[in-house]
């Protein structure tokens, strides 16, 4: 008879176990929860289907009915920040919820790979750090701080769930994510929750919504209302050579700016500020794409840059002074790395525009001076007070110049330049082996650590940047051997090479030819495109290649009639594109007699194809090859041998040109371009 009562009672319950139990929601809500302030908040879950739900916080309640699924949703009206500690309830049917110490205030995301992850207490498996007391031990000593709210996401979503900020609580939080909450505590003086969502290891695509760190980490979390997002990721990306990581930060600061704050209607431009690479041997060690050049940080350093002109509200600091150890990827001094990201938040997301947050950051270079070696003037931005003259520090470690600065000219070839303190905003730099240089980068090296630092001690951003020079027409010339320059003190000289006796100084001569270039490999080189990134409106290109498409390898031949010619073609093409005027020119001729005294032709049908795409294209046209001829016969079989590299018995040359032969040469064929280029004519001698 017992028996039969208790079963009785157990069967009249079920009914309600099962109620309660059908309501659940989302493991983001839990007792000492921190809702984000200024928005609407989704409150969500699942219940029975179609059952009502009804959620009441601040004495407001809203309600709605779960669909099929027994998913429901709710928005909140928008809560002013307050500590004073609320309830949240969340009823449907017979079944209650209540959620206590509930505050009202600003809620950040930390998420990335392993520096973000990053613990408050320190993992036997990281370094302490090396100078001063570790402050996150020191944190996790001190009183229990209900201003701050702690959410720990796990991979096991059941486990996770918000605590007031304490020894425990903090024990597996993000170090950068809680310092950066910390000082935004301090400055508001409104509750503030960090929500740690970082995992190690792990590259960024592996965070977009179809991604498995996004399934086990974020997916159970969503829609909840943030005020914005800490990124600390990318060494993986790095470390496997990626070329594509601005796409894939476009890709997933979209997503997450979706899937947070749950309406459609939201602009979905919550901030993401993020956090520059620190520097690292990456080449010391074998890694997903094999061993690494040493300046493979700093071309995703670039793409780190890249970002912030590809996505909105975005913003990146720099700590490269943090590092105890470059073959430790885990910068120990995470306090500072969250002041920063703090300060950041400070002045872009809380309108605090008068804190500095960043080092300096070049913005534009200009020339200082013209001479045989131009001097350069670097502006930078975020200099604080000033830039910090090292002359002024005693014990500077590096002297008195800044190290880690290159430059280039047109042949992209980098070279080590000098640069020193100008002005507070600005630093000047030269470099005897690049006269007129093009290009300037800044910390092209895995373990180069900047000079440069406002006075605030924030050091300088690498790049890589063109200089801003006021724009002179300028010849740019390509072709082969016998147009090329050719190194300081050799009697060999190509003929674009000694242009310039022949012109004023209102144009340049920018001659890009190259010893055993045909017009396949200028292309495949790349030494096309470096042309076409320069030219501008009003240029001129001077064209002509031959001596090596007859060659048989493969890398350079091409045939007379149609891949020399298609190359041609497109010379012209993307010149005219760019506002620049073409000039072809077939080749000059070899020094080859025949028996009667007449020049041999060496060249066959590559002589003519210029000549026909010229016709065909109603581009202006230089018979080289004639007046080379003309020239050459006048002179005979012996007399010509002055004008190319004729110096018995180590050398005899019939292609390549001495300085008498490529000065001659260069002011007959300059001559013939000025009266089929009219505008030329201005600038000819």
């Amino acid at each position: 008879m017992r028996k039969h009562f208790i079963l009785l009672i157990l069967i009249a319950f079920m009914p309600l176990r099962s109620i309660a139990q059908s309501l659940s929601p989302a493991p983001m809500f839990s007792d000492h929860m921190i809702l984000q302030q200024g928005a609407e908040i989704p409150v969500y879950g699942k219940a029975a289907p179609n059952a009502k739900v009804i959620v009441t916080f601040n004495k407001k309640s809203v309600k709605t009915t779960a669909d099929s699924n027994g998913e429901w949703q709710v928005f909140l009206p928008k809560q002013k920040a307050t500590f004073e500690p609320k309830t949240l309830t969340i009823a449907s049917g017979k079944a209650t919820i209540t959620y206590n110490d509930v505050v009202v205030g600003e809620v950040w995301v930390a998420g990335g790979q392993s520096n973000m992850a990053y613990t408050m207490k320190l993992s036997s498996a990281l370094k302490p750090p090396v100078n001063g007391e570790d402050l996150c031990a020191l944190e996790l000593q001190k009183p229990e701080n209900s201003k701050i709210r702690v959410f720990n996401c796990q991979r096991d979503s059941k486990k996770a769930h918000w605590d007031v900020a304490n020894g425990e609580s903090l024990a597996a939080a993000s170090a950068p994510g809680y310092f950066c909450v910390k000082h935004l505590q301090d400055s508001l003086n409104v509750p503030v929750g960090i929500i740690s969502n970082a995992i190690n290891g792990t590259l960024i695509q592996q965070w977009f919504v179809d991604g498995d760190c996004y399934n086990r980490n974020v997916k159970d979390y969503v829609p909840y209302a943030v005020k914005g997002f800490l990124w600390y990721q990318g060494e993986q990306n790095c470390t496997a050579s990626d070329r594509e990581y601005a796409s894939k930060f476009v890709r997933l600061t979209t997503e997450w700016r979706k899937q947070f704050n749950g309406r459609s209607t939201v602009s979905n431009a919550q901030p993401f500020l993020t956090v520059m690479l620190a520097p690292f041997r990456y080449s010391s060690q074998k890694h997903r794409a094999g061993y690494l050049d040493a300046d493979e940080l700093p071309k995703f350093r670039l793409q780190q840059m890249q970002c912030l002109d590809s996505v909105t509200n975005t913003e990146i600091i720099f700590t490269p002074e943090l590092v105890d150890d470059q073959y430790d990827i885990h910068p120990s001094y995470k306090w500072e790395v969250g002041r920063r990201l703090a300060l950041l938040a400070l002045n872009k997301t809380y309108s605090r525009s008068s804190l500095e947050w960043s080092g300096p950051r070049a913005d534009s270079i200009s020339v200082l001076s013209v001479g045989k070696v131009d001097t350069l003037c670097i502006h930078f931005a975020h200099t604080a007070s000033g830039i910090i003259n090292p002359s002024d520090e005693k014990h500077y470690k590096y002297g008195p110049s800044y190290e880690w600065f290159e430059v280039a000219g047109s042949d992209g070839i980098w070279h080590s330049a000098i640069a020193v303190y100008y002005n507070k905003e600005n630093v000047k730099l030269w470099c005897r082996d690049v006269q007129h240089p093009i290009y300037v980068r800044y910390l092209n090296n895995e373990s180069a650590v900047p000079t440069i630092k406002n006075s605030l001690g924030f050091y300088a951003f690498p790049f890589e940047m063109k200089v801003n020079r006021k724009h002179k027409p300028t010849i740019f010339s390509i072709g082969d051997s016998t147009m090329a320059n050719k190194g300081e003190g050799t009697e060999e000289a190509g003929w674009c090479q000694l242009l310039n006796e022949h012109l004023s100084d209102a144009i340049i001569v920018d001659n890009h030819a190259q010893n055993g270039r045909s017009s396949k490999s200028f292309i495949t080189e790349g030494r096309w495109k470096r042309v076409l990134d320069l030219l501008q409106k009003g240029d001129y290109v001077f064209i002509q290649f031959g001596h090596n498409d007859e060659k048989a390898d493969t890398t350079r031949h091409t045939d007379a009639n149609t891949s020399f010619k298609d190359n041609l073609r497109r010379f012209i093409t993307e010149a005219e594109d760019k506002g620049a005027q073409p000039v072809l020119f077939n080749s000059m001729v070899r020094r080859k007699f025949d028996e009667s005294g007449k020049l041999t032709n060496t060249h066959g049908e590559y002589i003519k194809a210029p000549f026909e795409v010229a016709e065909e294209m109603g581009v202006p046209y230089v018979d080289a090859e004639e007046l080379s001829r003309t020239l050459v016969e006048s002179l005979g079989p012996e007399q010509s041998k002055s004008l190319f590299m004729w110096f018995p018995p180590k050398k005899q040359d019939d292609t390549h040109l001495n300085h008498t032969g490529a000065r001659k040469m260069s002011k007959l064929f300059l001559d013939a371009a000025a009266e089929v280029v009219p505008s030329l004519k201005k600038y000819v001698k």
